[in-house]
């Protein structure tokens, strides 16, 4: 297969997956939620508001991140890996009850945190570690 080819329709697979969610991200000890099933990967979003200069700032690995996908669940993560470490933890906790409440989270939904990096075509990784139900955070 022609790399253009293949990287174009990775690309595409990609933007589709990310309508089918909605990002959040805390920046400044700030929650910032992007309103609409926006196709952009996170680190565009960053740096279109001005947060980072690039995917490479090393910023970006500090920041909590996540969505809530259109199955409900309620995912968190840092950096270029997905990962999760016990500030991550600690921040995204923090402001969970905000996140439940600014993005109409179902007390149903899923925490989960981390990702386990997979086959890009895949339509969602599998996370690192569940943390309940959204009922067991909301205020």
């Amino acid at each position: 297969m022609n790399e253009e080819i293949f990287s174009k329709e990775i690309g595409e697979h990609i933007r589709n997956r990310h309508l089918c969610r909605r990002m959040y991200a805390i920046i400044d000890g700030q929650l910032k939620v992007d309103e609409s099933n926006d196709p952009r990967h996170h680190w565009e979003w960053f740096v279109e508001e001005g947060w980072i200069k690039d995917l490479n700032d090393p910023i970006f690995a500090e920041i909590v991140r996540g969505n809530v996908t259109n199955e409900g669940d309620l995912h968190f993560y840092i950096g270029k890996d997905f990962g999760i470490d016990i500030e991550s933890e600690r921040i995204f906790f923090k402001f969970l009850p905000e996140i439940i409440k600014k993005m109409n989270v179902n007390p149903r939904a899923r925490i989960l945190g981390g990702k386990i990096k997979g086959d890009i075509m895949d339509d969602l990784w599998p996370s690192q570690k569940e943390y309940g139900f959204a009922k067991d955070y909301s205020n």
